[in-house]
């Protein structure tokens, strides 16, 4: 945990940069090949949302920071279990992060989180790599995490990190049978 903990930190600190540590090598190619295609569909979905913090280059910042994330994860869980898989390399992003990144910056790359997965799901809605995003977005706004505001949708950043860890304990236990059923074929067609 202290060297994914080292890892993390090392992305964070070149979040600023471009360059090839944006591998992502260990991400399934159908996955990555999605989510590079989603990072440049985000102004889309920008314009409907109430949030001041993310401009069109720090959403595509952000997200290329969440999906090196996702790429670490991959590279250190293993599981022949698809939905197992993509739930422990995906929620556990928040946990791990929240302590590292300040208050604004949590909030970008969980907004960053949020808008991709929309987007990932709007290109390829039946990939099974896709189907922590359902999961985690579904519990998301099953809790209460969009709410309709003057200018569009207000995104409520603090409940993601909720909604990530109650799928990642029902996953975990093996009680996400009922889940699975609830959100595999919710659409997130609201933005």
């Amino acid at each position: 945990m202290e060297k994914t903990l080292q890892e993390i930190k090392l992305i964070l600190e070149k979040r600023g940069s471009n360059g090839a540590y944006w591998d992502l090598k260990h991400l399934p190619c159908e996955e990555a090949k999605i989510f590079l295609a989603s990072v440049n569909n985000l102004n889309q979905y920008l314009t409907k949302l109430d949030s001041p913090l993310l401009d069109k280059d720090s959403a595509k910042r952000w997200s290329l920071i969440y999906l090196a994330l996702h790429n670490l994860l991959h590279s250190e869980i293993e599981n022949q279990d698809i939905t197992k898989l993509e739930v422990f390399t995906t929620a556990p992003i928040f946990d791990l992060t929240k302590n590292i990144l300040d208050e604004k910056d949590f909030e970008k790359l969980s907004l960053a989180y949020f808008l991709l997965g929309l987007s990932s799901l709007k290109i390829n809605h039946s990939l099974e790599y896709l189907i922590s995003e359902k999961l985690i977005l579904g519990e998301f706004v099953a809790i209460g995490g969009i709410e309709k505001g003057i200018w569009g949708l207000k995104f409520k950043y603090q409940f993601l990190p909720q909604a990530a860890l109650n799928i990642f304990n029902k996953v975990k236990n093996d009680r996400h049978n009922l889940i699975l059923k609830k959100y595999k074929n919710l659409v997130f067609d609201f933005l």
